[in-house]
């Protein structure tokens, strides 16, 4: 990330493709650096050790992921998908990360990171489960399906409570 101000319409629109700006992302510094963007020149694989030990800062809506995809897309090939693409294509992880994340709250028994590894786990294994040709993983990315998973989640992350 580097500091920059915000876009204008105009700027969003017309140019800066390089760069998903991150307006307000330290809402209480007023300097500067209170603006951000992610350069999409000066990309960084991560180990998941330093992942781990990253204090996050942001987390985007899933229409912001979407926006990012879309930025990235046209930065990396010049072509502009729309947003609702890539909704339709990602919907399924996101409902997953929201489950994986559901699931590390209830279920976690305390908040270390070994805690929430431990319960994100048990929570990837319950997903990943074949149930007969079937997994809620799977089930995940078909839209008509996922209220089912989530259904059935809750139902286990209840008795797991109660056990």
């Amino acid at each position: 990330m580097t500091k920059h101000k915000p876009l204008t319409p105009q700027e969003w629109a017309g140019g800066n493709f390089r760069l998903m700006p991150l307006p307000d992302l330290y809402p209480e510094v007023t300097s500067g650096k209170r603006d951000q963007a992610a350069n999409f020149v000066n990309l960084y694989t991560l180990t998941p050790t330093q992942l781990e030990s990253a204090t996050r800062v942001a987390s985007l809506s899933e229409f912001g992921i979407n926006l990012l995809l879309q930025r990235w897309v046209h930065y990396s090939a010049r072509v502009i998908v729309p947003t609702f693409q890539f909704q339709e294509a990602t919907a399924g992880f996101c409902m997953e990360a929201d489950l994986l994340e559901e699931w590390c709250e209830a279920l976690s028994d305390g908040d270390s990171p070994q805690a929430i590894h431990e319960a994100g786990t048990e929570c990837m294994t319950w997903l990943r489960e074949d149930r007969g040709g079937y997994t809620y993983q799977g089930m995940l990315q078909d839209s008509q399906t996922r209220s089912a998973v989530r259904r059935a989640m809750r139902k286990e992350m209840k008795q797991r409570l109660h056990d």
